[in-house]
């Protein structure tokens, strides 16, 4: 997901000749156990050992030979640069394995949340699962996008993660009072986000315009921050949101633009333009003046 990544582990173990009361899972360093539970989602003590990485399991109840024990386990790992604004990330599945197991098999999945995408690169070790073959796994009904089952033996699978890139149409309403010595600016837009969801939105408005403008979120948007810096196209503004949306997103902009010694004759009023979108459309109301007389040509 977004946040983490997530590892959830069932581990069902059938000793042969002798009762079974502690086990050990060999388990990557990167990833925290956060909970372990018994088959009734009963606690379980653990312990976190290294050299190497391992999990140390005690089983109050035993296990009888010949009889299946079960432990379920969680962890969660945050790669270093996973909370930043990547579109491809690389990732290895954490191989899991039972130390000093005589025999062993199984199965991994992959599920993406959060509009990635997840596409295999490397698979060693590892053989494609259908839907039929799920059940003999336990996945049955589990929503996965990759599944691989696994024997004894060491396995690889790397992986591609990638963003799905959201499509974004745009409706303005620009709201412009001519003042003497001055435009106040009122802007509202609203993108209509698709596809997936969005972190950032962008507009762009004429260098004329002020350095220094407001810019809130309606209809429950909350902003994180937002900046402008100014292109050879205009001041392009980005303005990241405090959490991921899709669907439409309404942004108001306000800002006054002093005229100074500008000819009032010769006037391009400033319009607010969506940056990647593929479609706007937009309203403007031009206010007049007492003072002026003002007339708009388009």
């Amino acid at each position: 997901s977004d946040k983490m990544q997530t590892l959830s582990g069932d581990l069902i173990v059938v000793p042969e000749h002798e009762p079974l009361f502690e086990i050990d899972f060999l388990l990557p360093t990167a990833w925290k156990v956060v909970s372990v539970v018994g088959p009734k989602g009963e606690a379980i003590p653990f312990e976190r050992h290294e050299n190497p990485a391992r999990v140390h399991v005690r089983l109050p109840q035993g296990v009888a030979p010949g009889k299946e024990g079960f432990v379920r386990f969680v962890a969660t790992t945050t790669p270093g640069g996973w909370l930043a604004d990547w579109r491809e990330f690389d990732v290895a599945f954490p191989e899991v394995r039972l130390q000093d197991a005589r025999r062993e098999r199984g199965a991994i999945a992959v599920a993406a949340e959060d509009d990635l995408r997840v596409v295999p690169q490397t698979e060693k070790g590892l053989i494609p699962l259908d839907e039929t073959q799920k059940k003999d796994f336990r996945l049955e009904g589990v929503r996965t996008d990759l599944v691989y089952r696994h024997d004894n033996g060491p396995f690889e699978a790397a992986l591609k993660v990638e963003r799905t890139s959201p499509r974004l149409t745009a409706k303005t309403h620009s709201f412009l009072r001519i003042a003497p010595g001055m435009i106040v600016g009122r802007y509202e837009v609203t993108y209509d986000v698709t596809e997936a969801r969005t972190r950032a939105l962008r507009f762009r408005l004429p260098d004329s315009t002020p350095a220094d403008l407001a810019v809130v979120g309606l209809g429950g948007v909350q902003i994180k921050q937002y900046a402008g810096e100014s292109t050879g196209a205009g001041r392009l503004w980005t303005v990241e949101l405090a959490e991921a949306r899709r669907g439409p997103i309404t942004l108001a902009v306000d800002f006054q633009q002093p005229l100074g010694d500008k000819d009032p004759l010769d006037l391009e009023l400033p319009i607010l333009v969506a940056e990647g979108v593929a479609h706007q459309s937009g309203l403007v109301a031009v206010e007049g003046s007492a003072e002026l007389d003002v007339e708009v040509k388009t």
